[in-house]
């Protein structure tokens, strides 16, 4: 009878380490997974909001760059010889074109009268 338990404990023994070792590892792994897990989202939601501002900045930029370009011919119009009737017009134009308005107007003196 001693050596029938002896073999069996032999046997029974390593099958049991086995199992304690595979159920430990596999909560050790899933919590593991878990953290991986939480800073994945937290990488996604990170880069989410980089995306979001990368957007942001380069529809900032593109209209900055609209604004540099359309100040200098601007500024070229108004330099050059323009009589002061001339000037709301070309200010009138900018302001559209700088604002994508649809429509835009200025108000001037009904004929000689100072109201407008």
């Amino acid at each position: 009878m001693e050596k029938e338990t002896l073999y069996s404990l032999l046997i029974l023994a390593p099958l049991g380490g086995l199992l304690l070792g595979f159920l430990l590892g596999w909560g050790v792994r899933r919590a593991d997974d878990s953290k991986f897990l939480a800073e994945a989202d937290n990488l996604r939601l990170t880069n989410r909001e980089l995306s979001q501002d990368i957007a942001r900045t380069e529809q900032e930029l593109s209209r900055q760059k609209e604004i540099a370009t359309k100040i200098p011919l601007v500024v070229k119009r108004l330099s050059g010889r323009v009589s002061p009737e001339a000037i709301p017009a070309i200010a009138v134009r900018f302001v559209k074109d700088f604002f994508h308005a649809s429509q835009v107007g200025y108000f001037a003196p009904a004929g000689n009268e100072e109201m407008y």
